[in-house]
């Protein structure tokens, strides 16, 4: 039997949410907001209409942002500012990658900003191995409610949604 090395294993800390409304949405992007600094990556997937858009507007809310946040459909990234950039990325129209290219997105994915990216998944592995994943799926029973899986991926988030989980279970 081979030997695993550290490098090989991969743990995955999750936090499992659910809200029945698009305010309790907002509020718990409003938390979740209290848990990032400038550098993060948090990555956005899910359905069309599931609720990424209200969860970013819930964050922004939390970070001290009073600008409209919106689904920006023909606008790949707009930036805001929180005391630091806020770079909001939508990539629902982005046909391929390459695109991204255009837009320099590297200089701020990887920069001192918090990236919010909906549709994430489009960008493959041009993403990196740090970010936080958010998927959001509809209740097959009822409709009004939201499933948010929230996943530290990569070394730097590992911790994550331990210190998420422990603060939304006191709250």
């Amino acid at each position: 039997m081979q030997q695993l090395q550290k490098a090989d294993i991969k743990v995955e800390q999750s936090i499992h949410l659910i809200t029945s409304s698009p305010e309790e949405t907002i509020e718990i992007g409003k938390q979740f907001a209290a848990y990032l600094k400038p550098g993060d990556i948090v990555a956005f997937e899910g359905e069309l209409g599931a609720g990424k858009t209200c969860l970013i507007k819930g964050i922004a809310e939390g970070l001290g942002i009073e600008a409209n946040i919106t689904s920006s459909s023909f606008v790949l990234m707009r930036p805001f500012e929180a005391g630091f950039p806020v770079y909001h990325f939508d990539l629902y129209r982005l046909s391929e990658k390459e695109e991204l290219l255009d837009i320099g997105y590297d200089e701020f994915i990887f920069s001192d900003g918090i990236s919010l990216i909906e549709w994430a998944e489009k960008m493959g592995n041009w993403i990196g191995e740090n970010y936080i994943l958010i998927k959001i799926d509809y209740d097959q029973e009822d409709l009004f409610l939201r499933h948010f899986t929230i996943t530290g991926k990569g070394p730097k988030y590992e911790k994550t949604a331990v210190e998420l989980k422990k603060s939304f279970i006191q709250n």
